[in-house]
């Protein structure tokens, strides 16, 4: 199977920026990153930078074999974890580099709070995904509701990310 097309990284661009704009995530810049090959257990990963409002979203490369439904739920589901990010930096930064427990006790805290993360952002993306619009692939990109790309938080509309 093919990766996307460079057409099809424009539409996503435009649905992902537009989905985090109604998730109240306009502060964020949001990068399309490289595709990711297919597989059964990962769809899609978020690398945020720590501190910062900035990310990286990689999609599985067979994203057109997807029912509208799967896709938006997993793009749902990323952004959720957006939200969720200073969470986890309050344990990797201020427990972790603290160096008042253990490693094996970190790594012990890092995975309880792992697991909770991804069962939380499970439920909240399932909960909502419903109430947010379908992709529309034939569509074109600047005829979606996207914001206004001078606007901070609106990176994505950007198909270039600066590495």
């Amino acid at each position: 199977m093919p990766e996307p097309s460079d057409r099809d990284r424009e539409v996503l661009t435009a649905y992902v920026r537009t989905l985090g704009d109604q998730l109240g995530l306009r502060d964020w810049d949001i990068w399309l990153g490289d595709w990711l090959p297919p597989a059964d257990d990962k769809k899609a990963e978020y690398t945020p930078t720590p501190g910062d409002r900035h990310t990286y979203i990689n999609f599985a490369s067979d994203i057109r074999e997807w029912s509208l439904e799967k896709l938006r739920s997993i793009v749902v589901h990323e952004l959720v974890h957006l939200h969720l990010c200073d969470l986890g930096e309050i344990v990797r930064s201020d427990i972790h580099d603290a160096h008042l427990i253990r490693q094996q006790e970190y790594e012990l805290i890092w995975a309880a709070f792992y697991r909770a993360r991804e069962l939380a952002v499970n439920g909240i993306s399932r909960a909502i995904a419903g109430f947010f619009p379908l992709i529309e692939w034939e569509r074109a990109p600047d005829a979606l509701d996207c914001a206004d790309p001078l606007l901070p938080g609106n990176a994505i509309l950007s198909i270039e990310h600066p590495m």
